[in-house]
């Protein structure tokens, strides 16, 4: 008698393989100047991330908002994710053209990366939350404010708010920097105006394709932890070329995640160096 070997799918296997498409939604980096400044910058585009987030067909499963551009995991088709992006720069654009900044959000043009396997789905996620850790040395990729890493698998996660419907008058104002929304969806917690993540990431959808706390948290290690520096300097362009051409990061940011000298990543990518003469 011939044995045969039966491969038992697990869970996050199953749940990927019945689950809507997925995508990568990024923005293209601004390479000479910074968008969104200031904690009060970061605010605004979280609580317009909010509001668009539970008036579209797709889910937000992680997110990072950098100075210059915009990351985000997204459950659903190419076209709920599209419409999401333009609601969410309709309201950017508004917003910042009122700063002298309309300029700059014009210059965020969408990327939409397909996800086809639960692997790249979970090294997407990983990206997204290690995004601005890499870049910043004060960033710790679990307690990030302005990213969603600090949502999953934590058993001391912040779920609390007042419901947005519930903001009137000059705290709708303050919460929307508009007069011209006057109903927001009751599904968003708002804390000292600052609608919570918890409450539009759907967090625990995006626990359901990770085997256990452990194994996200190494997810998201794991190529942290293999410095570039160590590589040798054919490896580090290579690097730097994929940066560059997967994840539109800028010269500045391709140089410090692949550990490169500026000046080296400038005549790599001459159209994005910021000495560049007009």
């Amino acid at each position: 008698m011939k044995s045969f070997m039966y491969y038992q799918f697990t869970q996050p296997e199953i749940r990927f393989s019945e689950a809507k498409p997925f995508h990568h939604l990024h923005t293209t980096p601004i390479e000479d100047d910074v968008l969104f400044a200031d904690e009060k910058d970061f605010i605004l585009v979280n609580n317009m991330i909010a509001i668009s987030a539970l008036r579209a067909g797709c889910k937000i499963l992680a997110f990072a908002i950098m100075s210059n551009h915009l990351h985000f995991i997204l459950e659903g088709s190419k076209a709920d994710c599209m419409a999401f992006f333009e609601d969410l720069y309709a309201q950017l654009y508004r917003l910042f053209r009122r700063y002298g900044k309309g300029d700059l959000v014009k210059r965020m043009h969408p990327g939409l990366t397909p996800i086809t396997s639960l692997k790249q789905l979970r090294d997407e996620i990983a990206y997204v939350i290690r995004n601005p850790f890499v870049v910043r040395y004060d960033v710790n990729p679990f307690s990030f404010r302005w990213c969603s890493g600090f949502l999953y698998f934590n058993s001391m996660l912040d779920k609390g708010g007042v419901s947005a419907a519930t903001l009137k008058g000059r705290a709708l104002r303050e919460f929307t920097r508009s007069r011209l929304l006057d109903e927001i969806d009751s599904r968003i917690l708002v804390k000292d105006g600052v609608a919570n993540p918890a409450s539009f990431v759907d967090y625990e959808r995006a626990m359901e394709f990770f085997d256990n706390a452990r194994q996200f948290v190494m997810w998201v290690l794991k190529n942290v932890a293999n410095s570039p520096k160590d590589l040798p300097l054919e490896k580090k362009k290579q690097l730097a070329l994929k940066l560059k051409n997967e994840y539109y990061g800028s010269n500045s940011q391709v140089a410090r995640c692949a550990n490169l000298p500026i000046s080296v990543v400038d005549t790599m990518f001459p159209l994005s160096s910021r000495t560049t003469k007009n």
